[in-house]
């Protein structure tokens, strides 16, 4: 199998030009490498028809996220990114491909980036999308991450996480009492702080960690992408919340 290098740069092209022609609609076939992030703005379609997407070895980036993700304007309720759908037709991979080496211990150290980096799809600040029918291969971390998202729709989803495991020496074995895992927390789908009205249905596969997680805590991950206003809403509804059960 032959893969289209600088594949993110053919299909960045291809969603600009949509956009800047307002039919908001592109479809990707065929087997690209992905070198770095696709930017997906508001009110726009993807169809991926038959592909295989996968990252190239040494990047440290998202496959997808929305287009204000990582802007100040994403960080403001006046820059929430709308209407976003990926949609897999026929066989659709998106693979993380050679792992780069980035987990939560070295996150943020000697010179690396945010573990978030190794999202394979990371989308903030989104109200509305919709994403079906993608098999989702060795993802370098959480294949799915959401962070003050709502009103979205995700199926059809098939994970196979990376299973290799490593022992002391940093040799391959296949026994789990002398080996761990290469890739470790590789969930599949999460939804963390500030998410909410979110339909999730028919997920399967393997994932070696969670496969779905919905855990809206406030740490540092949020703190990346905290949005003005929302989070602070969301913050005082928890408090609410819990203020009545405690009542209760």
């Amino acid at each position: 199998m032959e893969f289209i290098q600088n594949g993110a740069d053919i299909i960045q092209k291809q969603i600009d030009a949509a956009k800047h022609n307002g039919t908001n609609k592109a479809k990707i076939s065929g087997f690209y490498e992905i070198e770095k992030t696709v930017l997906l703005p508001s009110d726009f379609y993807l169809v991926l028809e038959n592909c295989h997407l996968r990252m190239a070895e040494n990047t440290f980036c998202n496959m997808f996220t929305n287009e204000n993700a990582r802007t100040q304007i994403g960080r403001t309720k006046e820059g929430t990114d709308r209407n976003i759908t990926i949609e897999g037709r026929g066989n659709v991979i998106l693979d993380g491909g050679v792992y780069n080496g980035l987990c939560e211990r070295n996150s943020k150290k000697d010179g690396n980036p945010h573990i978030s980096v190794n999202n394979m799809l990371l989308f903030a600040n989104v109200d509305g999308f919709k994403f079906s029918g993608l098999h989702i291969r060795n993802q370098r971390w959480w294949a799915m991450n959401f962070m003050y998202c709502q009103n979205g729709r995700i199926r059809d989803i098939d994970f196979c996480a990376n299973d290799t495991l490593v022992d002391a020496d940093g040799n391959v074995t296949t026994d789990p009492t002398k080996g761990k895992h290469l890739i470790k927390n590789a969930d599949g789908i999460d939804l963390r702080a500030g998410c909410h009205d979110i339909i999730i249905e028919n997920i399967t596969g393997f994932c070696q960690d969670d496969t779905i997680a919905l855990t809206g805590m406030f740490g540092y991950l949020q703190e990346l992408y905290a949005v003005e206003g929302k989070s602070t809403d969301m913050y005082n509804l928890i408090v609410r919340n819990v203020n009545a059960c405690s009542a209760n």
